[in-house]
């Protein structure tokens, strides 16, 4: 593709917070670090924590929001390993400091996946923070190999439980496998070569089947707990989705009296309250921003092959629902209060930001889908 001259800092509409409030305002964005990568952003994904950090009032005047982001590379730093990156697609998380409501970004070296031509760039943008996610908890917090890669500590954990769904892999428990985090485990602990069994609503049973899951339970039926530890038996390995308090006490509920691995998306979680079979361990996506890191060396291991698992269709991305431009975070944001989003990932189209509305407070009526 053909680039217009590309500099180390372009200047374009960014969604930031001014007195408590969503402001479209015009933000220069620079690269100032030689692992710097300036990407013309297309297409913004929603998370959850982009709502609870702007309503917990954590975000300060200024701030831009958004973390998860695809688009364009238009200039690198000078120690970015890939010197052919400029021109290529890629997605992922914004470096810290920066947003991805704007038309410009940073992301920094090691923190992004390539993006095949197979994969559309609204369903590119919630790789981010689900997938990452996804990878620290698994590969990191669980101690997850690929179990065709030879002999690895969970190799024997199916041997020692009975139960009616019990075969020669490890069982994994995703709580919550119809959010934007449980899609993407209940994909990569299927690839790595465990049995998935995971919670949802009625409605999404089929679809998180046709991503691996082995069986699906309707968290809303009173007896589910005793469904799970009927056909299952007691579990090792559980992945907490939702990361409630609720959802914590279902799960040990879940996991029985034998030693369980148990991880969630909640950061505070500490484990208090826990009984003493269950090793307990949380996830904090921003701790890949963290120099040396744990997360930070699993997340520059996996994003490679993330990219590669999309473009062979092993791995494909959340479902999708473009609200409009980046004038509309503001309703996007009522939208996620509401709780009207379950399997679908909140995204914003660039080209469809109204110009008219930079330099105004965002909000208004909600959007009817």
């Amino acid at each position: 593709m053909t680039l217009t001259a590309a500099t180390d800092k372009e200047t374009g509409p960014a969604v930031v917070v001014q007195d408590g409030r969503l402001l479209l305002s015009d933000v220069t964005t620079a690269i100032t670090a030689p692992s710097d990568i300036l990407v013309k952003v297309d297409h913004s994904a929603q998370n959850p924590v982009d709502v609870k950090l702007f309503d917990s009032g954590a975000l300060p005047g200024g701030a831009q929001t958004g973390i998860d982001f695809t688009g364009i590379v238009y200039e690198i730093g000078d120690s970015v390993r890939d010197r052919e990156l400029v021109g290529k697609r890629i997605a992922g998380v914004v470096k810290k400091g920066h947003g991805s409501f704007s038309d410009w970004t940073i992301a920094v070296d090691g923190y992004y996946f390539d993006i095949p031509a197979n994969v559309r760039p609204d369903e590119a943008s919630t790789l981010g923070v689900g997938c990452i996610t996804a990878v620290l908890g698994l590969f990191l917090k669980l101690n997850l190999v690929f179990r065709d890669s030879g002999p690895n500590d969970t190799d024997n954990l199916s041997s020692k439980r009975s139960g009616a769904c019990r075969g020669k892999a490890p069982i994994v428990l995703v709580w919550g496998g119809n959010t934007s985090v449980g899609r993407y485990t209940i994909q990569l602990a299927t690839l790595a070569g465990y049995d998935v069994i995971t919670t949802s609503s009625m409605s999404p049973a089929k679809e998180l089947r046709s991503l691996g899951a082995k069986r699906t339970y309707f968290y809303q039926e009173t007896d589910v707990i005793n469904q799970i530890r009927d056909e299952n038996g007691e579990l090792e390995l559980i992945f907490d989705c939702i990361g409630s308090k609720e959802t914590e006490q279902q799960c040990i509920e879940a996991a029985g009296d034998g030693q369980t691995q148990y991880t969630t998306v909640r950061a505070s979680c500490t484990g208090e309250g826990f009984p003493k079979n269950m090793s307990v361990s949380s996830i904090n996506a921003f701790d890949i921003y963290k120099p040396g890191s744990p997360d930070l060396e699993v997340c520059q291991e996996y994003a490679p092959k993330v990219g590669e698992w999309l473009r062979e269709g092993k791995l494909v991305p959340n479902v999708t629902l473009i609200l409009g431009g980046l004038d509309q975070v503001a309703e996007g944001f009522q939208l996620y209060r509401d709780g009207i989003l379950a399997g679908q990932k909140l995204v914003y189209e660039n080209e469809r930001t109204r110009k008219s509305q930079i330099g105004k407070i965002l909000g208004g009526d909600v959007v009817e889908l």
